[in-house]
């Protein structure tokens, strides 16, 4: 399906907008609908100054800007995006009182009337369309408009889905086995302080998990995770959203998000965000815009959010690319508030959805690769998944284990953003890369980081689960933002807001365990099958589109997170960072870069023997290998295999 995207002159009186074009999945189902039936449209209206959002979010995320880092509150952000005084009245005269809602945090008018009504307004034709999953009422002729109502529109779209979900997806086998992946496996790994040496005590440091699908959380079901786990450190737990938590019926996604994101920020505050809403331009369901906005519009919003949901990108693009955008302005928004958004990669490797969710054959699925989203957009950070094999930390596969494999590949919508250019470059030019033709080289790489994404002992119901997935990944390293906010703002510096500039600017400091083995071909298992296309994309040195960046070791980063503005912008820091990289933990996970440093020298001087020397040195270039040992010898049992998510709708 495509959009016309052309503005059409017929005659001094009206313009044309684009229509929906009937294209695959999608089918006529009806054409003349009855003029009462009831539709809800949305209106995107222009700001009166139109770069200046795009220019704010520039600034403050720019290291060498005076602006860098000093956020604005709600007002100043939607000031950027204000319309033009006379463009509101304009388009509630040309409406004639219809019932309207409109935002000024998404600049989104949202009517309510009849197909009748619209019809006749826009003289355009709605009619019932069908993919192979959902219905929708769309707009499949122009849409005309008066050019002096038009000048102040962005967008016009008409989308109500006819029913939620007509067609449930397919729910996977629910997990016997339940052991091995807990908070404190993750701290070892990662190398972050146990809660007795680092949690939080400021209540600035807040974060949030979105939950949509009607997902719900039990709170006895926490408390026991904690008491098996044996921790008692957890913050308050506050539901948020338009959507109230059904404790009665808790789902594995709002648990298994809500336990790992409170248990390894301990002490935070910690917001359930749950959104009843559905996307209207989208036949998948996630109310991304309406959750976006409903955060924005508090005057306190938690700084650190986790999103484990997604979309397929190229039917997103065609069906409304224009709610992409819109996303996009208020993740822009966001990172002016100082607030970090992170998201899941997905959980289908290089093909996406389109497989699961399209009802196409595995040879369709694979001709091109398949770019999820909002995980793709260059305003997010995208988290990939992990599993482990004997001796290291590997891709996270389906064919391998893993029940699911991570998602990753390069936007076909978003180009490249600059802050990942030198890193994406490198990869292009020196690894072995599917056909061109399979993926879009010059589009926006993800994920930009990854972290462990399988067997996640999780509580759902009074019952032991095992979860799999890079919905488990986000929360955990969503958590590590938290505590390294924490740091700062405990020192009366900022939170760290969009984090992606950092992140790619760190690569140089060794701030990342380096995953180099592994691929994305295969997809999400389903049953005892793993989809596997013929092309995917390999794990290498350096950045991938499968694992990112790598996974982080939580103590440089804390240290490089807390100099965030000198290192951005002074070289001669980076260089003393740069030397002093690859600490020794030597037994437990250490702190702080420096503490491995002032061990390093005071064994010096307290120890004598050439051989030690040579001991350390060699532990210091090899600190993952020691690492893996650590926890054998603790006793921490390497994770197996997990089973997937009991709902095939979420990562």
């Amino acid at each position: 399906m495509t959009w016309l995207y052309l503005v059409l002159a017929l005659g001094p009186s009206v313009f044309a907008l684009p229509a929906f074009v009937l294209t695959p999945p999608w089918q006529l189902v009806q054409r003349s609908l009855a003029q009462d039936t009831p539709i809800t449209w949305w209106i995107g209206v222009k700001a009166a100054k139109p770069h200046a959002l795009v220019h704010a979010f520039d600034n403050v995320t720019n290291p060498m800007h005076p602006q860098f880092m000093k956020y604005l509150d709600k007002n100043a952000t939607n000031v950027l995006t204000r319309p033009s005084r006379v463009a509101l009245p304009t388009i509630y005269r040309w409406l004639n009182q219809m019932n309207t809602t409109y935002s000024d945090g998404t600049n989104i008018l949202i009517v309510q009337s009849s197909v009748g009504v619209v019809e006749e307004l826009l003289n355009t034709t709605i009619a019932l369309v069908t993919s192979s999953t959902h219905r929708a009422l769309k707009a499949i002729d122009l849409i005309h408009i008066p050019p002096t109502v038009l000048k102040y529109i962005d967008f016009v779209s008409i989308n109500r889905p006819s029913s939620p979900k007509v067609f449930p997806m397919a729910m996977a086998k629910k997990s016997l086995s339940y052991d091995k992946v807990t908070p404190k496996f993750l701290r070892v790994l990662y190398d972050i302080p146990p809660p007795n040496e680092l949690s939080v005590q400021d209540n600035r440091s807040t974060q949030s998990i979105a939950s949509f699908y009607e997902n719900s959380f039990n709170l006895t079901d926490l408390t026991d995770f904690y008491q098996d786990i044996g921790e008692s450190l957890f913050g308050p737990i506050i539901a948020r959203g338009n959507q109230i938590n059904d404790e009665l019926i808790p789902h594995s996604e709002a648990s298994l998000d809500l336990q790992y994101i409170s248990a390894m920020a301990p002490n935070a505050t910690t917001y359930v965000w749950s959104m009843a809403g559905r996307n209207p331009f989208s036949y998948i369901d996630e109310p991304f815009l309406e959750w976006a906005n409903d955060v924005l519009d508090q005057d306190r919003p938690p700084l650190v959010h986790s999103i484990s949901y997604s979309d397929n990108e190229k039917n997103l693009a065609e069906i409304n690319p224009d709610y992409m955008h819109a996303f996009d302005k208020m993740l822009m928004k966001m990172a002016l508030r100082g607030l970090t958004v992170l998201v899941s990669s997905g959980d289908d490797g290089v093909m996406g959805l389109s497989y699961r969710q399209q009802n196409i054959t595995l040879e369709e699925a694979c001709k091109v690769s398949g770019p999820q989203w909002p995980s793709s957009s260059p305003f997010i950070t995208s988290v990939g998944a992990t599993q482990m094999d004997e001796t290291r930390e590997v891709v996270c596969s389906a064919g391998q284990g893993g029940r699911i494999t991570s998602g990753g590949g390069f936007s076909s919508f978003y180009t490249r953003p600059s802050y990942q250019k030198n890193a994406v470059l490198h990869y292009l030019n020196s690894s072995k890369l599917p056909p061109s033709s399979y993926f879009n080289s010059s589009g926006r790489g993800y994920p930009d980081i990854s972290a462990f994404g399988t067997h996640y002992r999780v509580r759902v119901g009074g019952k032991w689960r095992s979860i799999s997935g890079t919905s488990a990944s986000s929360p955990v390293v969503a958590a590590m933002v938290t505590l390294w906010n924490e740091l700062r703002l405990r020192q009366n510096k900022p939170p760290l807001g969009f984090i992606n500039k950092a992140l790619y600017h760190f690569q140089q400091f060794d701030a990342f365990y380096d995953i180099e083995s592994g691929s994305n071909n295969d997809g999400k298992i389903q049953g005892s099958y793993v989809p596997t296309c013929q092309y995917g994309f390999n794990a290498v040195k350096g950045w991938d589109p499968v694992t990112g960046l790598g996974t982080p070791k939580f103590d440089v980063l804390a240290q490089l997170f807390n100099q965030i503005e000198e290192i951005m912008r002074n070289s001669t820091v980076s260089v003393v960072l740069h030397r002093n990289k690859n600490s020794i933990r030597n037994g437990k996970p250490g702190f702080s870069v420096w503490k491995g440093i002032l061990y390093f020298f005071t064994t010096l001087v307290l120890v004598d023997g050439i051989a030690i020397l040579i001991m350390k040195a060699w532990i210091t270039w090899h600190p993952r290998q020691a690492r893996y040992e650590r926890m054998s010898n603790n006793s921490i049992p390497s994770p197996m295999p997990a089973h997937e998510k009991d709902d095939s709708n979420i990562l």
